[in-house]
């Protein structure tokens, strides 16, 4: 395993670092990036981690007799895959002047077939066609109530395999691979209706949706994380902590900015960019502290607070998790700047949604709603609206256990879930179901700490080296690989 991951890294030293030496390996590694001095391997670690990050996807398929206009009275079960998730930090720079590191972090998945047995990525699944499901919303905002018939005589040139707000689709399909729709075969021969099925697609090929790629036939195709394969989630500068090693992993910057663009208030908290990556933590932490963790999935930063102390492998860490009043404005007044004039709520109007869910709209450029899986936390009008969901802290809740004197993470598990507001519209046939908040899938990522890596951190660091030694290299070498990077054992749970 260390052989083929980071064969040009060198082997693992156990003793103390030489900070003078990191600074010029990490201008070594943006000179030229496969020749790394070989006794730096831990920052080979952090740039390329070893460990498989684990990634489980959990799809809610209906099970009913019913025709699927009465939605709500569908049960709902999950089909779950696994998926592993290998990370590789490139053009890495050292910015000698404000002390900080520039990065990129590129993402790889691959199906995970003995963890995801008997399921498999060739499985189908029934589930909301999330693309039609734009295509309703996108156009309901155009045309008003009047017009909105030539919607339903349209809808089909656009997606004409497919018969009701549900469709049925491999699991590869809607995750990486994708399904097509909007297949210029289809105009033809030009009718006045096939001309604007051409037109609604030309409008969706102007989107600047991540999940939505155009073809070179020029078709459309749509995949939750395709955009994701082989590409990096933008461009980091974070603190280097070599002057300070407090500011370790604390995000300057995203992309070059120091505010985002989404959220109400151009210079509001929602927007600013700050807090850490869930990697590397600050040293020293106390337990009334509260850590930010900016999430790039969600363009959002949250908070986790201590919960109590618990031991992993015999490492005495502190339980940490996000806050239950993350996902609402009633509870938390500081989340009123992610209320956009985006924000239609079930019943259509222009209103921040209920407690326990928050618009993606602005982050996805597509209208999905988030939330804690299962509706962990929601507001019961909502989770109401859909039955089999089984909500509980323990397999639902987002939470990282750090060890408190460097900041390591021991363990982790973050979960979100993806969900779409079906709601009737007037004229359009297919579309007249209930009022439901409907999940589509909901995602966990977690990673535990194991034996071999437990007792290096024990024997070598814990038990051996002086704090200040500590804090000067197993942070950005060990810091970022435990939670991501080191050995290849660990344990996975996803449970209803």
């Amino acid at each position: 395993m260390q052989a083929e991951h980071c064969d040009k890294c060198g082997k693992l030293t156990t003793e103390p670092h030489n900070w003078g030496r990191l600074y010029r390996e990490t201008t070594e590694i943006q000179k030229n990036p496969n020749n790394v001095n070989r006794e730096d391997y831990l920052l080979c670690l952090w740039r390329r981690p070893l460990q498989l990050l684990s990634i489980g996807k959990a799809f809610f398929t209906p099970k009913c007799k019913f025709e699927f206009r009465n939605i709500s009275q569908c049960r709902y079960c999950r089909h779950k895959c696994y998926y592993i998730q290998t990370r590789q930090k490139r053009n890495i720079t050292y910015n000698e002047a404000n002390d900080t590191l520039t990065y990129e972090e590129y993402m790889y998945f691959e199906f995970d077939a003995e963890k995801s047995y008997p399921n498999s990525e060739n499985d189908t699944v029934v589930v909301v066609n999330a693309a039609l499901n734009v295509l309703f919303n996108m156009l309901s905002s155009i045309f008003p109530e009047n017009l909105q018939y030539l919607i339903d005589k349209t809808w089909q040139n656009v997606f004409p395999d497919t018969e009701t707000l549900f469709h049925t689709v491999q699991v590869g399909d809607i995750l990486f691979n994708g399904y097509r729709f909007c297949d210029p075969q289809q105009y033809q021969n030009i009718s006045a209706i096939e001309d604007f099925a051409w037109l609604v697609c030309s409008t969706f090929r102007l989107l600047n949706v991540p999940v939505l790629e155009t073809e070179d036939d020029g078709s459309l195709n749509f995949a939750f994380f395709k955009w994701k394969q082989g590409k990096h989630s933008g461009v980091f500068n974070i603190g280097a902590g070599i002057k300070d090693v407090s500011k370790l992993g604390l995000i300057h910057s995203w992309n070059g900015y120091f505010y985002l663009d989404m959220w109400k208030g151009q210079l509001s908290s929602c927007n600013k960019v700050r807090g850490r990556d869930s990697v590397l933590y600050q040293p020293f932490l106390k337990e009334d502290e509260e850590v930010d963790i900016f999430a790039v999935d969600i363009c959002r930063v949250s908070s986790i607070y201590y919960v109590r102390d618990e031991e992993v492998l015999n490492i005495k860490g502190q339980r940490r998790k996000l806050r239950e009043d993350t996902f609402s404005i009633s509870q938390n007044s500081g989340n009123e700047c992610f209320c956009t004039d985006t924000v239609r709520d079930l019943y259509g109007e222009q209103k921040c949604l209920p407690d326990g869910f928050f618009d993606l709209q602005p982050c996805f450029g597509a209208p999905i709603v988030g939330s804690f899986p299962h509706f962990l936390y929601g507001d019961d009008n909502y989770t109401s609206t859909v039955r089999g969901l089984n909500p509980n802290e323990e397999s639902h809740e987002t939470y990282a256990i750090l060890e408190p004197i460097t900041g390591t993470p021991l363990a982790g598990y973050k979960r979100i879930q993806f969900n779409a507001i079906l709601k009737p519209l007037q004229g359009v046939n297919v579309t007249q179901v209930r009022n439901t908040m409907l999940p589509i899938l909901w995602v966990e990522e977690g990673v535990e700490i194991n034996d071999e890596l437990a007792d290096i951190f024990k024997s070598k660091f814990l038990n051996v080296l002086q704090a200040a030694e500590i804090l000067k290299w197993v942070l950005i070498g060990v810091g970022g690989a435990v939670f991501i990077g080191f050995g290849s054992n660990f344990t996975h749970k996803m449970e209803e």
